[in-house]
């Protein structure tokens, strides 16, 4: 099972409450990344967007937009799917990821995500995924198992 913490990326700028809307502009700009974590030492305040950061005075600190951080989160050991179900129901770039005591851990990016699906599926193995569309009436695990071993494959 993957968990979120295994699919952890430190290595990125964080921001400071008291940091100018240009230098958070800019520093997304070399990070190359649409929104970055916000702490308060190490603690986690939200996700601020560039969409939020254009409308914002060039020379204002990033608090006098602190309604506007995103606080989505989930925890290092949550399961994988868990950040993909937020990235999917609220729309992030990457997710953040915090501990118990809302203490920032890093994030987990699009490319981790769909690495971990990926794996999980068994999209890089020999094989395939097979959908059978039927009424609840017509199912028969045994029978399709019968069928689907008859013909040399096995159910995974």
């Amino acid at each position: 099972m993957t968990y979120c913490s295994q699919l952890l990326q430190t290595n990125l700028p964080t921001l400071d409450l008291h940091d100018k809307v240009t230098q958070v502009l800019q520093e997304m700009q070399l990070a190359n990344y649409s929104a970055l974590p916000v702490l308060d030492g190490v603690l986690f305040l939200g996700m601020i967007a560039l969409a939020d950061l254009e409308d914002a005075a060039p020379e204002a600190e990033i608090i006098t937009i602190q309604q506007l951080f995103q606080k989505h989160s989930v925890r290092p050991n949550d399961h994988f799917l868990q950040a993909l179900r937020l990235r999917s129901k609220f729309y992030l770039d990457s997710v953040p990821v915090v501990n118990e005591k809302q203490e920032w851990e890093g994030l987990v990016d699009p490319e981790k995500l769909i690495d971990a699906v990926s794996s999980m599926i068994g999209a890089a193995e020999t094989g395939s995924l097979l959908v059978l569309e039927m009424s609840r009436s017509d199912y028969a695990p045994g029978l399709i198992n019968r069928l689907v071993e008859s013909n040399d494959a096995m159910i995974m």
